[in-house]
């Protein structure tokens, strides 16, 4: 299961730092539920950039998934303006911070430039 593969990661890319494994804990808690045990609400949804389009797409169902969430955008392409209003097009989405966050470079640093403000709650 999800041990096993975290065990397989940590045996090729070294030991996971505190941070990593408190994000992956509180992922394993949401989603390694049983099924009559829903999830909480989300808080924050997070979009890891890519197009423009798919970024404003995303924006938008998570207007109508988690429409009290706020939406943080790692290293895209549509600016904060451009996603809120992807978003509010929604009905029922809620007035939310919609952040956008350049720091990742690449693939891989669009979720660990973030993690560390994430497992602190900002």
């Amino acid at each position: 299961g999800l041990a096993r593969a975290l065990a397989l990661t940590d045996q090729k890319l070294g030991q996971r730092s505190a941070v990593e494994m408190g994000v992956i804990r509180m992922l394993s808690e949401v989603f390694c539920r049983p099924p009559s045990d829903p999830p909480p609400p989300a808080q924050v949804v997070l979009l890891l950039g890519g197009s423009l389009r798919r970024e404003l797409l995303c924006a938008a169902a998570a207007g109508r998934r988690c429409p009290r969430a706020a939406l943080l955008l790692s290293s895209g392409c549509a600016d904060a303006a451009e996603l809120a209003a992807a978003r509010a097009s929604c009905a029922g989405a809620a007035d939310v911070p919609v952040l956008v966050d350049c720091r990742a470079v690449d693939t891989v640093t669009n979720f660990t430039s973030v993690v560390k403000d994430l497992a602190a709650g900002g």
